[in-house]
Protein backbone atom coordinates (compact mmCIF):
# COMPACT_ATOMS: atom_id res chain seq x y z
CA UNK A 1 0.00 0.00 0.00
CA UNK A 2 1.15 3.84 -0.64
CA UNK A 3 1.26 6.30 1.83
CA UNK A 4 0.57 8.67 -0.27
CA UNK A 5 -2.22 11.02 0.07
CA UNK A 6 -4.93 12.14 -2.35
CA UNK A 7 -4.18 15.46 -4.71
CA UNK A 8 -7.35 17.55 -3.90
CA UNK A 9 -8.14 19.42 -6.82
CA UNK A 10 -9.36 22.72 -7.11
CA UNK A 11 -12.12 23.83 -9.27
CA UNK A 12 -12.96 27.08 -10.90
CA UNK A 13 -16.80 27.84 -12.12
CA UNK A 14 -16.12 30.33 -15.22
CA UNK A 15 -20.21 31.94 -16.06
CA UNK A 16 -19.65 32.32 -19.65
CA UNK A 17 -22.92 34.06 -20.02
CA UNK A 18 -22.88 38.09 -19.76
CA UNK A 19 -26.40 38.27 -18.73
CA UNK A 20 -29.12 36.54 -16.80
CA UNK A 21 -32.17 36.66 -14.20
CA UNK A 22 -32.38 37.89 -10.52
CA UNK A 23 -35.65 36.18 -9.38
CA UNK A 24 -37.01 37.18 -5.61
CA UNK A 25 -36.41 34.23 -3.22
CA UNK A 26 -38.43 34.07 0.05
CA UNK A 27 -37.40 33.27 3.34
CA UNK A 28 -39.02 30.30 3.10
CA UNK A 29 -36.34 29.04 0.04
CA UNK A 30 -39.60 29.73 -2.58
CA UNK A 31 -39.25 32.12 -5.01
CA UNK A 32 -41.89 34.94 -5.62
CA UNK A 33 -44.67 34.21 -8.13
CA UNK A 34 -48.40 34.74 -8.98
CA UNK A 35 -51.24 32.78 -9.11
CA UNK A 36 -50.40 31.64 -12.80
CA UNK A 37 -46.39 30.68 -11.90
CA UNK A 38 -45.00 33.81 -13.41
CA UNK A 39 -41.73 34.34 -11.26
CA UNK A 40 -41.23 38.03 -10.12
CA UNK A 41 -37.98 38.62 -12.25
CA UNK A 42 -35.52 41.51 -13.91
CA UNK A 43 -33.02 40.93 -16.24
CA UNK A 44 -29.33 41.99 -15.10
CA UNK A 45 -25.85 41.52 -15.60
CA UNK A 46 -24.41 39.60 -12.20
CA UNK A 47 -23.90 41.89 -8.72
CA UNK A 48 -26.26 45.29 -10.62
CA UNK A 49 -27.06 46.78 -7.41
CA UNK A 50 -29.36 48.65 -9.15
CA UNK A 51 -31.57 45.87 -10.72
CA UNK A 52 -31.42 44.30 -7.45
CA UNK A 53 -33.07 47.39 -5.29
CA UNK A 54 -35.35 47.47 -8.17
CA UNK A 55 -36.38 43.75 -7.77
CA UNK A 56 -36.35 44.16 -3.82
CA UNK A 57 -38.32 46.99 -4.02
CA UNK A 58 -41.18 45.98 -6.44
CA UNK A 59 -40.81 42.79 -4.07
CA UNK A 60 -42.20 44.86 -1.24
CA UNK A 61 -44.66 46.65 -3.01
CA UNK A 62 -46.30 43.12 -3.16
CA UNK A 63 -45.87 42.31 0.45
CA UNK A 64 -43.21 40.52 0.36
CA UNK A 65 -39.58 43.11 1.86
CA UNK A 66 -38.47 40.07 3.36
CA UNK A 67 -36.31 37.82 1.27
CA UNK A 68 -33.34 38.23 -1.01
CA UNK A 69 -32.50 38.46 -4.81
CA UNK A 70 -30.49 35.44 -6.14
CA UNK A 71 -29.01 35.40 -9.40
CA UNK A 72 -29.52 32.41 -12.83
CA UNK A 73 -26.54 32.92 -14.83
CA UNK A 74 -27.68 32.96 -18.82
CA UNK A 75 -31.56 32.81 -17.60
CA UNK A 76 -34.18 34.39 -19.62
CA UNK A 77 -37.28 35.09 -19.82
CA UNK A 78 -39.76 33.42 -22.23
CA UNK A 79 -43.38 34.38 -23.47
CA UNK A 80 -45.82 31.45 -23.38
CA UNK A 81 -45.59 30.98 -27.33
CA UNK A 82 -42.02 30.77 -26.74
CA UNK A 83 -42.50 27.82 -24.41
CA UNK A 84 -44.78 26.12 -26.94
CA UNK A 85 -42.25 26.37 -29.47
CA UNK A 86 -39.48 25.21 -27.24
CA UNK A 87 -41.95 22.13 -26.21
CA UNK A 88 -42.49 21.56 -29.95
CA UNK A 89 -38.40 21.73 -31.18
CA UNK A 90 -37.69 19.45 -28.18
CA UNK A 91 -40.09 16.36 -28.82
CA UNK A 92 -39.31 16.75 -32.82
CA UNK A 93 -35.44 16.32 -31.62
CA UNK A 94 -34.11 19.82 -31.86
CA UNK A 95 -32.71 22.04 -29.24
CA UNK A 96 -35.23 23.38 -27.47
CA UNK A 97 -34.32 27.07 -27.14
CA UNK A 98 -32.98 28.22 -30.89
CA UNK A 99 -31.21 31.01 -28.79
CA UNK A 100 -28.84 28.59 -26.46
CA UNK A 101 -25.97 29.08 -27.79
CA UNK A 102 -23.90 26.80 -25.24
CA UNK A 103 -26.47 23.74 -26.43
CA UNK A 104 -25.53 24.69 -30.19
CA UNK A 105 -21.68 24.68 -29.30
CA UNK A 106 -21.84 21.33 -27.55
CA UNK A 107 -23.70 19.82 -30.31
CA UNK A 108 -20.88 21.26 -32.98
CA UNK A 109 -18.20 19.43 -30.46
CA UNK A 110 -19.87 16.50 -30.45
CA UNK A 111 -20.71 16.59 -34.15
CA UNK A 112 -16.43 17.43 -35.00
CA UNK A 113 -15.57 14.18 -32.33
CA UNK A 114 -17.69 11.57 -33.70
CA UNK A 115 -17.28 12.35 -37.72
CA UNK A 116 -21.42 13.49 -37.25
CA UNK A 117 -22.99 16.12 -40.19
Amino acid sequence: MSNKKPVKRRTRIIDSASIGLYLWQLPNGEYLSDNEGNFLNVASRKDDLVKMTKLRQVAAHYGYPEGQPVYYSGARRVTDEEFDIQIQRMIAGLIPDEYDVGAYMDEARYRKQHGTS
